[in-house]
């Protein structure tokens, strides 16, 4: 079987576009991928994975980044 899921941030995403960058850029795993595409005022991440584990581990990835940068913003 192969899982897909999609995950969409919309907003002023510029600053948390350079932020993940760095996290896209890393080297892809066996069991799932993981592509960001930047739009106007949208931030898309697709996981493509082989199977449900491999997908809710990317997943919590992408929403771990994302709550810190959350909280690192509230700082600011």
């Amino acid at each position: 079987m192969k899982y897909s899921s999609t995950i969409e941030i919309e907003g002023d995403i510029d600053h948390l576009h350079q932020c993940l960058l760095a996290e896209d850029a890393s080297p892809k795993a066996d069991r799932s991928t993981c592509n960001m595409k930047k739009t106007k005022n949208h931030l898309i991440f697709t996981i493509t994975a082989t199977d449900a584990v491999a997908l809710r581990a990317s997943a919590n990835s992408i929403m771990k980044l994302l709550s810190v940068y959350e909280k690192a913003e509230k700082i600011q």
